[in-house]
């Protein structure tokens, strides 16, 4: 069963910025394969929260399904250990470690894939604009962060995006605030 759901397991990881725990207690019943939507129910803390799922993450959980029908056909839970229970966190973490050795000598957990998910979400944004605060939301969102605050925590893992932000907004800030007069300059 490991080989099965290993993969997909870590690939939702890394494209939906899940946290690790929301993954493991995933039930068959909160993946929408019709719509490509994860309903997270169980999460830290009481927010639920909904996840769009990419067309090739969606291709590859009905791939995944089709194969675990044979291996456990009346599961609930979506990554289910041989009982039908959801896996302890220590699954996921020894399994990682081991596939991590073959590609990096640096320390990493699984959860830094969602650390990765941010980040890469972040420093794909082009021409922020009027439409940052909405990126910022609906990543803020997806996530399930209460707070957008929580989110923002995520610009110190990425140095492009304050350049972005300066060299997008520094003229109209300036514009907005005139400049100090060499008396005020002297009197600070």
């Amino acid at each position: 069963m490991n080989k099965l759901e290993l993969p997909v397991y870590f690939r939702l990881l890394l494209s939906t910025g899940m946290r690790t725990n929301e993954a493991r207690w995933l039930k068959r019943s909160d993946v929408d394969m019709v719509e490509g939507v994860i309903n997270i129910n169980q999460t830290k803390g009481v927010d639920q929260h909904r996840v769009a799922l990419h067309k090739s993450m969606l291709k590859l959980l009905k791939a995944y399904c089709k194969k675990m029908e044979k291996v456990l056909p009346c599961r609930t839970c979506f990554f289910p250990d041989r009982d039908d229970h959801f896996h302890r966190p220590a699954w996921a973490d020894y399994h990682f470690r081991i596939v991590w050795k073959e590609v990096s000598q640096e320390p990493a957990r699984p959860y830094d894939l969602r650390s990765h998910y941010a980040v890469a979400n972040v420093t794909r944004w082009k021409g922020i604009g009027f439409e940052f605060h909405d990126k910022l939301l609906y990543l803020s969102r997806t996530m399930g962060h209460r707070q957008v605050r929580s989110t923002c925590k995520y610009f110190n893992l990425t140095p492009a995006l304050a350049d972005k932000i300066k060299n997008l907004t520094e003229e109209s800030f300036n514009n907005l605030l005139p400049e100090l007069s060499e008396y005020e300059e002297q009197e600070l």
